[in-house]
């Protein structure tokens, strides 16, 4: 072989192997390509499954929450407007009558299950959190639930959402019929929802429990005169329908029990094992633009107090905004603290900011007193009696942001 020989079969040899590590490099690429699309893979899927769960945990765990911010004052400052509820609006601005701030824990762990509590704290009551809501909920059926706990005394249209000021059209409600201060209990509940055909859906509640708030000890009749305060109810049963038709909603309630109540200071300021009854009547139509309410209550304590007050507004839906009329009346006949007697008209107007802002004012006008100083009380020096009478008409003025996140 000659040296020129020699030289092609170097060439040649060395083409070869170069020839052979190229498909080597190429399926070793490929297999590192597989190894990492395996792993894209199972990493996704992970991703995925670890998405669901939070899905599932924050199913079961929601918070919702609420807030008011309100400013209101009156133009007679020998008075105080509800001063029994410590809202004591007079001629200041009073930004403490309808300020809160709450929050609501839903807790789902299973399908048909789930715990709800609410706590509210109000600025009236320095801010201190209160629970209103404690129950259990358990769905028995797509038509029957029952709840357990402490819960809210389905005595009007909006009790439900009294405390969410976003959901209602008014600065504060109508304290001619929203004025009863046992508003919580705590007993067992039982719901039923059906369809009655044509559109109509029933909704039906039966409850049974007690009341009772009590401060410094127990009262009883026997200690009428001491510094014990003590108010509530046993025995508390009674039934809640709701009957819905597309912007209809027709309502009616029975509530009963054994009153007791306890003044500190007041000889006759007792009333103890009273037979107690409260119905409520109330009809609500809302279709988006036409808004009308109306309320009528009839309320009895045996040998104590009748009141039979009512409340029912007028709006109408422009855009974001509605202005509407409110016409209230109270006429309670109360053997403790005295009778209470006005009427009031109110004009009012209610914008969406947007779905989690709202902004409300209101000018209320107050009369037809009778004897009676109607729910404003004497802030005066002396004696209640020796104050003059209260003027022909009040005005208080209200204005609020509410929200709810």
């Amino acid at each position: 072989m000659t040296q020129s020989d020699a030289r092609r079969w170097r060439r040649f040899a060395l083409c070869s192997s170069l020839m052979l590590a190229v498909p080597a490099s190429v399926y070793a690429d490929e297999a590192l390509e597989k190894k990492f699309a395996a792993f894209q893979s199972q990493t996704t899927n992970q991703i995925r499954s670890l998405k669901r769960q939070i899905q599932n945990e924050q199913e079961k765990f929601k918070i919702n929450g609420f807030a008011t911010a309100g400013i209101t004052r009156s133009d007679n400052k020998n008075r105080q407007y509800l001063r029994i509820s410590e809202n004591d609006i007079d001629d200041t601005n009073n930004t403490l009558a309808d300020s809160n701030v709450g929050i609501q824990l839903t807790f789902k762990p299973l399908d048909k299950m789930e715990f709800v509590t609410q706590i509210l704290a109000q600025a009236k009551e320095q801010w201190e959190p209160t629970v209103t809501w404690a129950y259990l909920k358990y769905q028995l059926d797509p038509q029957f639930a029952v709840k357990a706990g402490k819960m809210r005394l389905p005595y009007y249209l909006a009790s439900e959402y009294i405390d969410v000021g976003y959901s209602y059209h008014w600065v504060r409600p109508p304290s001619e019929l929203y004025s009863v201060f046992i508003d919580n209990y705590t007993g067992v509940e039982l719901e039923h929802r059906f369809n009655l055909g044509g559109g109509w859906v029933n909704q039906a509640k039966m409850f049974y429990g007690g009341v009772g708030e009590r401060y410094r000890g127990h009262a009883s009749e026997e200690s009428a005169t001491t510094d014990a305060f003590d108010f509530g109810m046993e025995n508390v049963r009674g039934i809640e329908e709701r009957i819905f038709w597309g912007p209809l909603l027709l309502r009616a309630s029975y509530t009963a029990g054994k009153f007791r109540l306890v003044v500190p200071g007041y000889e006759q300021g007792w009333v103890y094992d009273r037979d107690y009854r409260y119905i409520v009547g109330g009809v609500q139509y809302d279709d988006g633009g036409l808004y009308f309410t109306a309320e009528y209550a009839n309320s009895e304590i045996e040998d104590y107090s009748k009141n039979k007050p009512y409340t029912t507004t007028l709006g109408y839906n422009i855009g974001n905004t509605m202005p509407y009329i409110t016409l209230s009346r109270v006429n309670d006949k109360d053997q403790v603290f005295g009778d209470t007697q006005q009427k009031s008209i109110l004009l009012g107007v209610r914008y969406y900011v947007n779905g989690n802002i709202s902004l409300k004012a209101g000018i209320q006008r107050f009369s037809d007193f009778g004897d009676t100083d109607g729910q404003f009380s004497w802030v005066g020096g002396g004696n209640s009696w020796e104050a003059p009478p209260i003027e022909k008409s009040v005005k208080v003025y209200s204005f609020s942001v509410n929200s709810v996140f």
